[in-house]
């Protein structure tokens, strides 16, 4: 690139942990708030931005100087984000939950979710694995995420599955584990030895049919601040990667815009909360059953 010294530039943006739903935050992205450009258009955009998820990611980009994964984002990041609160995984040990398992490829993310369903609200917690060649190489984030805790790297090109296998069977010891449903894609060798130890494992292909009521369920939880989160950073960025087109009849099915944009987190909630829908819809009252026929 061509050097000119006749040429500066200065870009105001918002820092990591500012909340882009502020006007505080607006106006420190532009210092110029109510003089070139003014207060009135600036704040109908925030507000529009608030109130529809798929408008977040132009906002973001145009009026706050950030890079964001994807302009469709299906989901609304923002009342996601709401659903955050101080929950702690270990206050509910023994509870029974629901596992969701995606294991996508040995050098990409690997995600196991925990849902928790506690009446018609759910807790949810999240685990991620990334080999330490992809964090190196990967996306900027993920080395932060490993040094805070949320994303377990392993060692070597690949991601080592006899971690991931651990943690599962950790997982069965602390709490009553109902089903880990999983995608069979790379799967079998590990869900062989999984199944051997004792794992109630459920199989479940990525398919419109398995998903699209899921991904519906999910969308209104988020709305209706039922599912809740420990702020993990991981899912939150999947979250807002994930973009949808109905077909005809109504289904949708979760995609990421382009490759980088990883959602296996979000994949692995919706096998996970697919599932323990299932179940609950099946469940039959064996009290009401018998006093009918009484």
């Amino acid at each position: 690139m061509q050097q000119n010294d006749n040429l500066f530039s200065l870009i105001y943006g918002i820092d990591i942990g500012d909340d882009w739903s502020e006007l505080s935050t607006l106006k420190k992205a532009n210092p110029n708030y109510g003089v070139s450009v003014s207060d009135d258009f600036l704040q109908s955009r925030l507000q529009d931005a608030r109130n529809n998820a798929r408008k977040q990611s132009t906002f973001m980009t145009k009026h706050l100087n950030v890079w964001v994964g994807s302009r469709d984002a299906f989901f609304n990041v923002d009342k996601w984000r709401q659903c955050e609160s101080g929950i702690k995984i270990q206050d509910y040990y023994g509870k029974p939950v629901y596992l969701g398992m995606d294991l996508a490829s040995r050098v990409d993310i690997a995600a196991i979710e925990i849902l928790i369903p506690e009446g018609d609200k759910y807790i949810r917690f999240g685990r991620y694995y990334l080999p330490e060649s992809a964090v190196e190489n990967g996306n900027e984030s993920y080395s932060t995420w490993a040094r805070e805790g949320w994303l377990t790297v392993t060692e070597g090109e690949i991601i080592d599955f006899n971690v991931i296998k651990e943690d599962i069977l950790e997982l069965t010891s602390l709490f009553e584990v109902r089903e880990l449903a999983y995608d069979p894609f790379q799967a079998t060798m590990l869900i062989t030895e999984l199944m051997a130890e004792g794992v109630p494992v459920v199989e479940m292909r990525p398919t419109v049919l398995n998903f699209s009521e899921p991904m519906k369920s999910l969308d209104a939880l988020i709305r209706a601040g039922n599912i809740k989160h420990n702020g993990d950073p991981v899912m939150t960025w999947m979250i807002s990667n994930v973009v949808a087109k109905e077909d005809a009849k109504e289904n949708i099915y979760p995609r990421k815009a382009i490759a980088e944009n990883k959602i296996d987190g979000v994949i692995s909630n919706l096998m996970a909360l697919g599932r323990c829908q299932h179940e609950q819809e099946n469940e039959i009252n064996f009290d009401d059953l018998l006093s009918v026929r009484l």
